[in-house]
């Protein structure tokens, strides 16, 4: 059963010993009470694994709806979206996130029932802070401030390693990568996005136009640098495939991510 943290909720599920409570009118608790439940050995005894499978996947993909309703960047909502989804798709244990800024894949993934334990490392104090806001009290994550370059952890120690909007910033990204490639274990997988080098006109005009000459706004001039603001480089297919390889992986998907003309991102799914 699910109920919401009404007076008589909580003594109605402590006196069955099943169920799980959701905050009212709250979307993404109803949905995480959801998965609890359906996740629950009681439940999952009474279908085949294929239909309770198909069941499964609908609730997680409930709750990504949920985490994702109030986004009002699409292009962002869209790479969020495929990145979550391999998550559920692939269930790992441990996840690590590098660059976790504020807190928003770290929040995300901790909705899940799955993960014991997620990780974000941030060279940025300030973001840190702001992601131990949101992510406050919750137990399985822990935020650090650290280098993408040396990582605090055991070689193949993660199942999972989510690097989004990363690399491009870095001078070195494959040294970053193949950081990345040590801590992640055997088989696991690595979720990158970064930004495609043939974004579109509408996105950045001067720069597209600047393009042209082979040239572009110094990334320093924030205010009008555009897709180059804080960037070392942007990406094609082949030029990012050969970072992955060359850092160990074994590139399995490419997306392209265009959402109306505000992005246009490269996604890659790889596997160590």
């Amino acid at each position: 059963m699910v109920v919401t943290d009404i007076p008589g909720a909580r003594m109605l599920v402590k006196e069955s010993g099943f169920g799980s409570i959701a905050k009212a009118h709250n979307p993404t608790s109803l949905a995480r009470a959801i998965v609890n439940v359906v996740t629950h050995k009681n439940i999952t005894s009474l279908f085949t694994k294929k239909r309770y499978n198909f069941y499964v996947l609908m609730v997680y993909s409930s709750l990504i709806n949920s985490i994702l309703r109030s986004e009002v960047d699409p292009a962002f909502a869209k790479r969020a979206r495929f990145i979550l989804e391999h998550i559920v798709k692939n269930k790992p244990a441990r996840v690590l996130e590098v660059g976790c800024g504020r807190g928003f894949y770290i929040k995300s993934v901790s909705m899940f029932d799955f993960p014991r334990e997620i990780v974000g490392i941030d060279v940025n104090a300030h973001y840190l802070e702001a992601a131990k806001r949101l992510n406050k009290d919750n137990k399985r994550v822990l935020l650090k401030k650290g280098s993408i370059y040396k990582l605090p952890f055991k070689d193949g120690y993660f199942d999972a390693v989510i690097c989004s909007e990363v690399l491009e910033h870095l001078d070195n990204d494959l040294a970053g990568a193949r950081e990345l490639h040590r801590v992640l274990k055997k088989g696991g997988i690595a979720l990158f996005s970064v930004p495609h080098q043939q974004y579109p006109f509408l996105w950045d005009p001067l720069n597209k136009f600047l393009s042209l000459f082979k040239t572009h706004v110094p990334k320093h001039i924030w205010w009008l640098a555009g897709i180059w603001a804080d960037h070392e480089r942007l990406y094609t297919v082949t030029s990012f495939q050969d970072v992955l390889k060359a850092a160990g992986f074994a590139p399995m998907r490419v997306k392209k991510n265009c959402a109306l003309v505000l992005a246009f991102f490269l996604i890659f799914y790889s596997m160590a």
